[in-house]
């Protein structure tokens, strides 16, 4: 089967709380999807605070 490639797109705290439930789902199922997630960064600290306690790793490019 392919994978499904799905981008999540978030810049705030509450959005990244909206979105963590399913950002986590994908990564546990790699198998069926290839994950992108984009952040346009509004609130940085803030952002970073929720994405350390969420577990929320994601590579910077």
């Amino acid at each position: 089967m392919k994978k499904l490639k799905v981008m999540t797109i978030f810049g705030t705290r509450p959005e990244a709380i909206k979105m963590a439930p399913i950002i986590l789902k994908m990564n546990q199922n790699l198998d069926q999807f290839i994950p992108v997630t984009v952040i346009s960064a509004q609130h940085r600290e803030m952002l970073d605070q929720v994405l350390e306690v969420l577990k929320l790793h994601l590579i910077m490019i």
